[in-house]
Formats: C-alpha cells, structure tokens, sequence
C-alpha cells in the first residue's frame, strides 16, 4: 500500500469505521469500491476534497466520477501532484 493509499484511507475511514477490514484486508480494501464500502455520493465527494486539501491539487468534477477506489483516487492524486 502506498503512502497516498494510506492516508486517502483514513479520510474513508473518517467516514466509515473500517476495523474489520484492517485486521486482514488491507491491502484488498484499496481496490473495494467506495460505495461497497457504505459510503455515499456525498461522502465520496468529501473525500475528494480531502485528498485535494490534502495534496494541494485541484481535482475536476468530471474526474469525481473515476473515483470508484482508494487505490483509483490515490493514483489520481499521485498523478496530479506529479504535474503540480
């Protein structure tokens, strides 16, 4: 897991207490969409703009949609703090 997985990890996990997925599951859960595990429309765009306050980038609504994993939304952030 990449550092920017971890940390777009702990936003989500803000949101929705992941306990039972850490204790075996780490590694699968980057992959896991978000909306399987329980967040929201509105939670997901939350964590979008965690990731851009945290990263100090600027990600465009019609990339909100590509956002589908940590691991997708990692990568998205890695990729924009490249060209940043």
């Amino acid at each position: 897991m990449t550092e920017t997985e971890k940390k777009v990890l702990g936003f989500v996990d803000r949101r929705r207490r992941l306990e039972a997925w850490h204790a075996d599951k780490t590694d699968a859960i980057v992959l896991t969409p978000l909306e399987k595990l329980g967040l929201t429309s509105l939670e997901i765009v939350e964590v979008v703009m965690d990731c851009e306050q945290e990263f100090l980038i600027e990600i465009p609504d019609d990339a909100y949609s590509e956002a589908t994993t940590i691991a997708a939304l990692a990568a998205d952030s890695d990729r924009r703090k490249a060209k940043a």
